[in-house]
């Protein structure tokens, strides 16, 4: 099935990039209109898949604050992707904060507009627009559950391709990586884009329940099998029928669980505890851990057989550290997210917070950046995210990743602080040392631009 994809406008530079862009793109249908006032009535018909918005005139924030209300009043929840010619930091802000999916300037980074036009649609391209058990279709379901930052970089996109490989088929993944890297939200991706994705989906953490209770509920008990079983309780490999179960922390399971799970996926069966009364295994597993399970095996900690059996299909995220091109789209986006939770009118993140972020190790990779942002949002006083506004433990340089000696810490806070004094010595030479301008250019006031001088000796 084709996918609708609707451009507002039907001419210019923007334009043509744009339409070169879809045409690229298996399967996708391009529509243009004159201005997004006409894209409404075309959204309103519940066959369009994906919008792209260009802002090239002055009021063009004020039609699509217009645009997204309206629909927003109408139910639909189409992705919106924005194109601009002049795209200011603040602006970018505040048009994330509007709900839209990302946001592009010139020139276009159209290896970027593929990836989003390719994944914003992948689920009418590839299944059709079935419908989900409250009755909408899949063309009415926002796509950003696979649409996030976290996708963006050459890695994460390499993730993704193999996220669509296993995705269509019925093998039990294995997600591996460290802790925060977002192994949970890819289980969700991978459901999202299999022929599953109208069932339930359903996450049981195992490295925080007892053998016990583990059992219990993975395959559900029944009325006495235990002190306290007063009644039957379903355990999720039967609520999730057809659906998807995300077995978190898979290393974690005990030795006597590990069996009983083992014959689940082998035989496709399994019985609730205290019961002879074998149910069949009808759900998709994906299984996910931070630790090497090869070790685990050769510690005794994990089954040799369990292994084999859920490594058919490994995907392996990377660690933030290793993706700095991520660190300044994440932090925008969470910052328009927590912006929009707290009522909060944070407009830009100063460059010296940037500097800050982008130096950091995060031991605990976007999780930690997703706390920090949350922590900044609620502590900054202006309209301009800053340095000081983030945990001291990232701009005071005190972190340490888990395993390494003061000398990191040392070595991340001199790069720190000399990019923040590089960026500042920058600013004052584009406006001949005029602090007011310098300060603007930073997106800090002229008070904190006059701290920070002091600080690293320029005055």
């Amino acid at each position: 099935m084709s996918a609708i994809v609707v451009l507002s406008c039907a001419e210019g530079s923007l334009a043509k990039a744009a339409i070169e862009v879809v045409a690229s793109v298996s399967g996708c249908c391009l529509e243009t209109v004159s201005s997004l006032s006409a894209v409404s009535p075309r959204v309103a018909s519940g066959d369009v898949d994906l919008v792209l918005a260009c802002l090239n005139d002055n009021d063009g924030e004020a039609k699509l604050r217009a645009f997204l209300r309206d629909n927003a009043k109408a139910g639909s929840q189409i992705p919106v992707v924005v194109l601009a010619k002049n795209l200011e930091a603040a602006l970018a802000l505040r048009v994330l904060q509007l709900g839209v999916v990302d946001c592009l300037s010139w020139p276009l980074d159209l290896a970027r507009l593929r990836f989003l036009v390719d994944v914003l649609t992948v689920r009418v391209r590839q299944g059709g627009a079935e419908t989900s058990p409250t009755g909408t279709s899949d063309r009415q379901l926002r796509s950003s559950d696979i649409s996030g930052f976290m996708f963006f970089g050459h890695a994460m996109q390499g993730v993704l391709k193999q996220c669509h490989a296993v995705a269509r088929s019925e093998v039990t993944v294995l997600l591996t990586g460290e802790t925060g890297v977002g192994k949970s939200h890819l289980a969700r991706v991978i459901h999202e884009l299999s022929p599953r994705r109208s069932k339930p989906f359903l996450a049981v953490g195992c490295g925080s329940l007892t053998s016990s209770l583990l059992a219990s509920e993975l395959f559900g008990h029944v009325r006495g099998a235990f002190t306290g079983a007063d009644t039957d309780h379903i355990g999720k490999l039967a609520a999730a029928a057809d659906g998807t179960i995300l077995l978190d922390d898979i290393d974690c399971v005990p030795l006597e669980a590990q069996a009983k799970l083992l014959r689940a996926l082998d035989d496709r069966v399994f019985e609730p505890v205290g019961s002879v009364q074998t149910q069949p295994l009808r759900a998709r597993l994906i299984v996910s851990s931070n630790r090497p399970l090869e070790e685990e095996v050769e510690a005794g900690r994990l089954r040799e057989d369990l292994y084999y059996r859920i490594s058919v299909a490994n995907v392996t995220l990377p660690p933030l550290r290793d993706q700095p091109e991520l660190i300044q789209p994440l932090a925008e986006t969470f910052l328009a997210d927590f912006c929009r939770q707290y009522g909060r009118r944070i407009k830009v993140i100063s460059a010296a917070a940037l500097a800050a972020l982008e130096a950091c190790h995060w031991p605990g990779n976007v999780r930690q950046l997703h706390n920090a942002i949350e922590h900044a949002v609620v502590m900054a006083e202006d309209d301009v995210l800053d340095v000081a506004d983030l945990p001291k433990t990232i701009w005071s340089g005190e972190q340490t990743t888990p395993g390494k000696q003061e000398p990191q810490a040392n070595e991340l806070r001199q790069i720190r602080s000399k990019a923040e004094l590089n960026r500042i010595v920058e600013a004052l030479q584009n406006h001949g040392n005029n602090r007011s301008l310098a300060a603007m250019e930073l997106g800090i006031s002229r008070v904190t631009l006059y701290k920070k001088m002091h600080l690293h000796g320029l005055i």
